[in-house]
């Protein structure tokens, strides 16, 4: 019978106001096209693939995807020499840079591995129509509440709580480790629910239900609930 309660992540409008969404692009150079944005470090070799299945998908429906992201696969550790070690590392090396230049070349697609300056962070996200979360083993995720501040559709696992807060939101969700097609699947639910005003949706969510006023009024409750129950206050 431990005292717990579920507080929210809060939103992130320190990044700066939210822009409006043609006016974000025109800003980044973009035209009214769709706009799908990763942003975050890519984690694993399966992320990658999954990233590049969504790319493909991006290019024949005619978007643009900006992929701001580096690459932080952990590699084989090399301890002095040894032969099959380094041979190890260097097919890793390869599979990774071959995985990257294979989704760099997709039509519409970019990828840009410079840091997102704190000034430039609320226009790109501000742009975005859909923001996508590629993890395949993350129980939660910044990007969440970071999509919803400035009115994106969030594209998620189905696990952890990104998928509950997602689904709970009529956000869509994939299965990290289905094939192409469920990948695919959640994409044009994505830009569904995009032209259906869920981006919109999110923005009142982040605004008026994970505002930092309301989340420290929460923490504070809390906590002298456990003060009072214990007789310290």
């Amino acid at each position: 019978n431990k005292d717990h309660i579920v507080i929210p992540h809060g939103n992130y409008t320190y990044f700066g106001e939210r822009k409006n969404k043609k006016e974000a692009k025109k800003e980044l150079g973009l035209n009214d096209q769709f706009l799908i944005l990763h942003i975050g470090a890519i984690r694993k070799m399966k992320e990658l693939e999954n990233i590049y299945t969504f790319a493909e998908k991006v290019s024949e429906m005619g978007a643009n995807f900006i992929i701001h992201s580096t690459v932080n696969i952990p590699r084989v550790n090399v301890f002095g020499f040894n032969c099959s070690i380094l041979i190890k590392r260097f097919k890793q090396e390869m599979q990774i840079r071959q995985a990257v230049s294979k989704i760099n070349r997709v039509k519409g697609v970019t990828i840009d591995e410079r840091k997102v300056s704190f000034e430039d962070m609320s226009t790109l996200i501000s742009a975005a129509d859909i923001l996508l979360i590629p993890r395949v083993d993350s129980l939660n995720s910044g990007n969440v509440p970071l999509g919803f501040t400035y009115g994106c559709v969030v594209l998620g696992p189905d696990i952890g709580n990104i998928g509950e807060i997602l689904r709970d939101n009529n956000n869509p969700v994939f299965s990290p480790s289905k094939d192409k097609e469920d990948l695919h699947t959640a994409l044009k639910e994505a830009f569904s629910a995009a032209k259906n005003g869920i981006g919109e949706f999110n923005y009142k969510v982040a605004t008026n239900d994970w505002n930092w006023d309301l989340i420290g009024f929460q923490q504070k409750k809390f906590f002298e609930h456990l003060l009072l129950k214990r007789g310290l206050l």
